[in-house]
């Protein structure tokens, strides 16, 4: 009986380029869900409603109605029965009560790690300035809403990875929404990682009615200036129609790894590094780029070998249908692929693997090294582990301290500045038939020379 291959090998690189490293631009517009729940949206709305527009739905009734909007559709969507949308004291003590005092410790560890990062990157972000009459002001956004995704599955490095660049830049409130289970009950381990990020308060919705309650605010919830953290399609929707009326960090995909390997690569450890990748979620892309097919070949062995000692091993199997090897000629190449599809996440283990940073044009984060897991980067590293997804990582950037930062431009200039600067910008003015604007400079170039 043949044994089954679990990640396609490309030995064509035109090929893999085509049917593996192609970013296919994704239109929330368009998105269709699965049939089941298509069919499960009909029967709740006795209407045929797109993801969408179920979206914009929500976000209009949450705007209109508040809070009962939220409790109504955290019960229709998620069976969720929410009396209050307050987390309250009381329940943050619980939560300390529930959770073994290691479990606590090793979640301060992690935040203590992450805010000290924050902190060295503070020392050396943009500094206001003011030279020869203009400059600029840094100040903090003043209120921050933090989704903290995960309703049955507890992410606490999600929250503080989140939430801790916003309170290192000075962000005056950060708040929290989080989703419940049936009984509205907060996964401790949530609470735990809120109270060490530094978020104020919690607040329990889940989706797209979260973001509309913290971009419109209700009778419990507090409207914010921006919303940061990753979460589900709806989540991502949401954020994309509210953008515009509040500020949105990124809108974040499936969870992506690309690992560049050479033939002095350890297999256990590639295998370990695509493995983890594919763990997240069904929909999370793992893909090894190599100049070496024994390497390949024995991580194809590995992964069938090791599968299913996993607990999630489902999850696995679903999600390495996305990815694949890809067999170059030189690791210059891979790098040039990597480059193309632009990752989350790159790992490099190969030979002198620091020279090949240099080279690096497009990645969320890159982990340099055999001795550098992806997964440190996760938690305990310092680095926040929100990054770019869908080839996003061309053009933006890792959740930073930057991200809840803005500057503010600033003019004071005297009047011998004027005097030099003023006679070309009326001029300039003029040429664009801005008769108005020209007449503002020169009524003081006027009172200048009088």
């Amino acid at each position: 009986m043949a044994t089954k291959t679990y990640l396609k090998t490309y030995t064509n690189v035109e090929l893999a380029k085509q049917n593996l490293l192609s970013r296919k631009r994704i239109s929330l517009l368009d998105y269709k869900l699965p049939k089941d729940m298509q069919n499960k949206n009909k029967e709740i709305f006795k209407k045929n409603l797109s993801p969408y527009q179920l979206v914009s739905k929500i976000i209009a009734d949450v705007s209109k109605n508040g809070d009962q909007s939220i409790k109504d559709y955290c019960n229709i969507l998620d069976g969720s029965i929410l009396d209050s949308l307050i987390v309250t004291e009381a329940e943050f003590d619980q939560a300390f009560k529930k959770v073994n005092q290691s479990d606590i410790d090793a979640i301060k560890f992690m935040a203590t790690r992450i805010k000290n990062y924050h902190e060295i990157q503070l020392k050396h972000g943009d500094r206001d300035f003011f030279q020869n009459g203009f400059g600029i002001k840094v100040v903090p956004i003043d209120t921050v809403g933090v989704y903290m995704t995960g309703s049955m599955t507890a992410l606490p490095s999600s929250i503080i990875h989140t939430a801790t660049p916003a309170a290192v830049a000075g962000v005056n409130s950060i708040y929290g929404i989080t989703p419940t289970d049936s009984s509205g009950t907060v996964n401790p381990y949530k609470l735990i990682a809120a109270r060490f990020a530094g978020i104020e308060k919690v607040y329990k919705a889940s989706g797209a009615q979260a973001i509309a309650a913290f971009t419109f605010g209700t009778e419990s919830i507090p409207q914010v200036d921006k919303i940061a953290g990753p979460g589900n399609i709806f989540v991502a929707m949401a954020k994309q129609q509210v953008n515009g009326i509040v500020g949105i960090d990124a809108l974040y995909g499936p969870t992506e790894t690309l690992v560049i390997a050479d033939e002095s690569a350890d297999p256990e450890i590639c295998t370990a590094d695509i493995l983890h990748a594919a763990e997240h979620d069904a929909l999370a892309i793992p893909i090894l780029v190599t100049n070496s097919k024994d390497l390949a070949k024995s991580v194809t062995k590995l992964i069938q070998d090791k599968l299913k000692i996993f607990e999630r091993s489902d999850v696995i199997e679903l999600s390495l249908k996305n990815g694949g090897i890809v067999i170059t000629e030189t690791i210059d190449e891979a790098v040039d692929l990597s480059n193309i599809f632009a990752p989350e996440h790159l790992c490099i283990s190969t030979n002198n693997a620091e020279s090949l940073i240099p080279k690096i044009k497009n990645a969320g984060g890159i982990f340099v090294g055999e001795g550098t897991p992806e997964v440190i980067g996760d938690y305990t590293g310092g680095i926040s582990h929100v990054m770019p997804t869908g080839g996003s990582a061309r053009f933006s950037s890792p959740l930073t301290i930057y991200d809840f930062q803005k500057i503010i431009s600033i003019a004071n200039i005297h009047e011998q500045d004027l005097a030099k600067l003023g006679p070309y910008a009326s001029q300039i003015a003029k040429m664009e038939g801005l008769d108005a604007h020209a007449n503002s400079i020169d009524v003081r170039l006027e009172k200048i020379h009088e």
